[in-house]
């Protein structure tokens, strides 16, 4: 707008260079005089009434549609801010209908939350509620007992391991104790077949030397038997060299050596094998 005093003149200059400054011609001159201000204003009502009352029966009737299909949102807005464009008050509602529009597209466009339940509905939800309450309630319960008798079923098998376990202890002992009582057995068997055995060997050398005594025996009886025996035989053998030769001095030396002393000859195995004459120590 021109800055001007009362009274004051505007000149060609001024109103040029009011068209030449780029700022100043981005605001619209309305000249207006009381005369023409009233009939303007009661237009403008009208207008802005009859706008109202279209933008509110249009939404009325075309909301239900756009609920039921969204797709229609972007057509709506357009057929809405074609028809406000043309009242004079619209054009200040057409950044809002659009941003409204676009809100009102956006929401649709969102998942429809549920509608809220009937009255019976509710009830029957509470119903339901009540009885999975009691449901979850017996799980519990169940997978208590279940717990309970598979913590039973756990101390019964530990109880039952414990048990073989301690009777396999007492079978291994009692397997030990009859190992050693064998072991002892068969240690006395051992002792009583060595004391058998020592006095097998006793026996046969008791009897071994027995035997020897009574073979020296036999053997002593038999040198005598012997001695005798030659001692006859001597004297019979003097007596016929006496009778032949009838020599005193042969019989003197018969006599001598029937009178000197002799010794038995045994061979290896202790029998007597003959006999010898022991010369007399000078």
């Amino acid at each position: 707008m021109i800055p001007s005093q009362a009274g004051a003149q505007i000149t060609i200059d001024q109103v040029v260079q009011l068209l030449r400054d780029d700022e100043m011609r981005g605001f619209r001159i309305d000249v207006e005089t009381d005369s023409m201000i009233e009939p303007d204003r009661a237009a403008e009502q009208a207008s802005r009434n009859e706008l109202t009352t279209a933008v509110t029966q249009y939404i009325t009737q075309v909301m239900p549609v756009v609920q039921v299909m969204p797709q229609l949102a972007p057509l709506v807005s357009a057929l809405l801010l074609f028809s406000v464009r043309a009242y004079k008050a619209g054009q200040e509602m057409e950044d809002v209908i659009e941003k409204t529009m676009a809100d009102v597209q956006q929401a649709l466009a969102q998942p429809k939350p549920p509608p809220p339940p009937s009255p019976d509905e509710q009830v029957k939800f509470q119903g339901t509620q009540v009885k999975t309450a009691a449901e979850i309630e017996r799980a519990k319960i169940g997978v208590a007992e279940a717990q309970l008798q598979a913590q039973s079923k756990a101390i019964t098998a530990q109880h039952e391991a414990d048990r073989r376990q301690r009777e396999h202890e007492m079978a291994l002992q009692a397997a030990e104790q009859s190992m050693a009582h064998e072991r002892e057995k068969h240690a006395q068997a051992l002792a009583q077949a060595q004391q058998a055995h020592e006095h097998d060997i006793a026996a046969k050398h008791a009897d071994a030397m027995i035997a020897e005594r009574a073979a020296e025996r036999d053997a002593s009886l038999q040198q005598q038997a012997a001695d005798r025996e030659t001692e006859a035989k001597d004297k019979a053998s003097a007596q016929e060299t006496i009778k032949k030769d009838d020599s005193a001095a042969k019989l003197a030396a018969v006599l001598e050596a029937l009178a000197a002393p002799k010794r038995v000859i045994r061979d290896g195995k202790g029998e007597i094998i003959g006999v010898e004459h022991v010369k007399a120590k000078g």
